[in-house]
Parts: C-alpha cells; sequence; structure tokens
C-alpha cells in the first residue's frame, strides 16, 4: 500500500507508546488490586476471581453491551450484591493506588515525539488501546507515557466500546466513529494478532518490535517491525498529507 493512502493513524499504547513487558505490569496490578479488596472487606482470592472473570467477560462480550455494564456485572455477581460505595472505590483506584504501577514500566519520550511528529504532518491520531480500563486509568497510563489526551481525536476506554482486541467489532467502531475506511489507516502496535486484526479492514500494520507480542507465532517474515526509535525515523520520512490535501 502507499504511504500516501492513509489519513489516520491507530496508537495502541500498553507495549507501544508505553514499553512495560505485560507480565510484570499485571503482577503488579494483581497485587494491588488484591489489597484492595481487602482493604474493602472482600476475600482476596474471590475478589481477584472476579476480576479475571470480568476480563474475560469484556473479551467475549457481544457488543450489546459496554464492556463497562459487562465487567461490573460479571464483578458483583461473583463478590455479591453491587454497592455504590465498592464500585465508586474501585474507581477512585486509578486515581490513588493504581499511579504506582509507573514503575512497572519503561516510558521513553519518544513517544510523545512520535505523536507530535505525526500530528504535525496533519494525520488524524487515535489512541486505540483494547477497552477494557476506565477512562481514568487509561488516561492516567498516558501520563506515564509522556502523552497528551488533547493530540487524540478519538481514546477507546471501557465506557464507551462493547468490543476489545482483536474482534473486528473493536475496530468497526472506531472507523464508523472517526468517518474512515480500513484503507485510510495506519495501525501501530506491539501485538500481532490483537493489533494486526485490523489488517482485515484493509488498514496497514507497523509493529514495534521492543515488546513485541506474537503468542500464535504466526509467520512474521513479511511484516512490517520497527523498534521504537525506527518508528520515529519512519514517521518522520511520512508525507506531510496537509500539503496533499491542498493540492486535491
Amino acid at each position: 500500500m502507499n504511504e500516501t493512502n492513509f489519513t489516520t493513524i491507530f496508537f495502541d499504547l500498553d507495549g507501544t507508546l508505553l514499553p512495560f513487558e505485560e507480565s510484570t505490569f499485571m503482577e503488579g496490578y494483581i497485587s494491588l488490586f488484591a489489597l484492595k479488596c481487602q482493604q474493602l472487606g472482600i476475600d482476596e482470592e474471590v475478589g481477584i476471581s472476579a476480576l479475571f472473570l470480568g476480563l474475560e467477560a469484556m473479551r467475549v462480550n457481544d457488543g450489546v453491551h459496554t464492556n463497562e455494564r459487562v465487567f461490573w456485572d460479571m464483578f458483583f455477581s461473583v463478590v455479591g450484591e453491587y454497592k455504590e460505595e465498592i464500585f465508586n472505590s474501585f474507581i477512585e483506584f486509578y486515581s490513588v493506588e493504581f499511579p504506582s504501577l509507573i514503575a512497572t514500566t519503561y516510558p521513553s519520550s519518544l513517544a510523545n515525539k512520535i505523536v507530535q511528529e505525526a500530528k504535525s504532518k496533519g494525520y488524524r491520531l487515535v489512541l486505540a488501546t483494547t477497552p477494557v480500563f476506565p477512562r481514568r486509568g487509561t488516561l492516567e497510563r498516558m501520563k506515564w507515557a509522556g502523552l497528551d489526551p488533547y493530540d487524540f481525536e478519538i481514546i477507546t476506554t471501557y465506557e464507551d466500546y462493547s468490543f476489545t482486541k482483536p474482534h473486528l467489532g473493536y475496530y468497526n467502531q472506531i472507523l464508523s466513529e472517526m468517518g474512515v475506511k480500513g484503507e485510510e489507516v495506519l495501525m501501530i502496535g506491539n501485538d500481532i494478532s490483537a493489533d494486526g486484526a485490523i489488517a482485515e479492514t484493509g488498514a496497514r500494520c507497523v509493529f514495534v518490535a521492543d515488546h513485541l507480542i506474537n503468542q500464535e507465532e504466526v509467520d512474521i517474515s513479511d511484516a512490517e517491525i520497527y523498534s521504537l526509535n525506527g518508528l520515529y525515523d519512519f514517521i518522520k520520512q511520512l508525507p506531510n498529507i496537509e500539503k496533499k490535501d491542498r493540492l486535491l
């Protein structure tokens, strides 16, 4: 595909613009979540079981309800009846305890440079992180990466989405909201399957090697893969689409 065909860039966050090892981050996240359960009088093992069942419910969500709703419906079906004070405490968790998890990540100044370079060239930007976190948690992770939320037209969070990666329903919802076709999109991620699924819409995919995930061990010999440094160079070489648009 010719590089000038796309007008919009979808950026993954975790492991892409925010370098980290997923297993290390999840270990820390689960530990903090378990402690929060303990503070709220919820049995630790029950709370962690409810967390994972909630994550699975979002993964298989059929699109009828938002990921937020299916998560909490599942969570409270495991730990007991819904209580607003418990729900509010878990949301507050993303402002109080969750920020300490920056220690499990490896923020790079290149992340914001990449975004600013793409923005300066006239591309429309989407923060296409799989929507299993509330907006508060997603904005916190963006802050760790040194990203400005106002640089993105859409930031995908569980409040607004009813699918997760690699479901095409997730990508199709973003395409619809942006008013673009798949062929107009460049997807930048680190997960061959989850991020690469958008290729079925006609989008072009580029992957970041630093924390590459290829759990299904698919052949990636023809994939476009760059280090974060290499990605920055790649973005710098893209054409300025504002100039192209003016010529049209």
